[in-house]
């Protein structure tokens, strides 16, 4: 058996960022924002008002994800476009720079410093993007009480 047809027929490794990218991207928001649950603190004069992030619901759907992700080996010239660059891959495959947590996340990563790995797990952008509806439906209730806690807008 060939090298290349064993490549072919081994459904985990099988798939590419050109297959990722061409599955097309579409309008819905998801950003880390939107799935974080927030504190907001004031200065004492109450003129600056911070937002942090306490937590991010992705993290307890990570297994979700993981589970829906595919793995991908990167080819040399992707290896050198996406170097360090979690934010350009996760532009390219969704649409939006603010998905690269997503991506470095199911890859271990924290640091986009650390973002040289040859091969990745990637989630097609509709199977995310339902994996992310559903995660915002089930959490529907628990953001919407963050953000009337901290005065703030429910993410649409």
């Amino acid at each position: 058996m060939s090298v290349s047809r064993l490549t072919a027929s081994s459904p985990d490794m099988s798939n590419s960022i050109e297959e990722f990218i061409a599955a097309g991207k579409d309008s819905a928001i998801i950003s880390y924002y939107n799935f974080s649950i927030l504190q907001v603190e004031y200065s004492k004069d109450k003129t600056l008002r911070i937002d942090f992030t306490i937590d991010n619901l992705i993290n307890d759907y990570m297994d979700v994800l993981k589970d829906a992700a595919k793995k991908v080996k990167l080819t040399d010239a992707e290896k050198i476009k996406y170097f360090y660059n979690p934010d350009l891959l996760a532009y390219d495959i969704y649409g939006s720079t603010e998905l690269d947590f997503v991506i470095m996340q199911m890859n271990g990563i924290i640091d986009p410093k650390d973002f040289d790995l040859p091969t990745l797990k990637l989630v097609y952008k509709s199977d995310l993007a339902n994996i992310m509806n559903r995660i915002y439906t089930a959490e529907n209730v628990y953001l919407a009480a963050n953000r009337e806690q901290n005065n703030l807008v429910m993410p649409v």
